[in-house]
């Protein structure tokens, strides 16, 4: 009989190879059934996730934009003015918008 082996969690869930960047992985975990948990892990992350995240609201990935957005309110404690499902056009400008008032913030 063949030894149980434990099925391996999904890749957002693994840990980050040290000296990597986790943030890319777990922006990729939006898209999974584990969203949960890597929307969690940017969260705790803080505002080091948020231009991981911006870029995130760039993809043509409408399930990764609307995580990111709300992951983005989690972090800021405030609504973001972004519609992930607005035509390219409008995100393109909702994102520009965003952008500048996080430059500004940063600043």
């Amino acid at each position: 009989m063949a030894p149980r082996v434990a099925p391996r969690p999904p890749e957002s869930a693994r840990p980050a190879p040290a000296g990597k960047d986790p943030l890319p992985r777990l922006i990729e975990g939006l898209k999974t059934a584990e969203y949960a948990k890597a929307a969690a892990a940017l969260a705790q992350h803080g505002g080091a996730a948020v231009p991981a995240l911006l870029t995130a609201l760039e993809r043509r990935d409408v399930e990764i934009r609307r995580q990111a957005v709300q992951v983005l309110q989690t972090i800021l404690k405030r609504p973001v003015i972004f519609d992930p499902y607005a035509p390219e056009i409008l995100r393109k400008q909702q994102l520009a918008s965003l952008r500048e008032q996080y430059e500004r913030k940063a600043g």
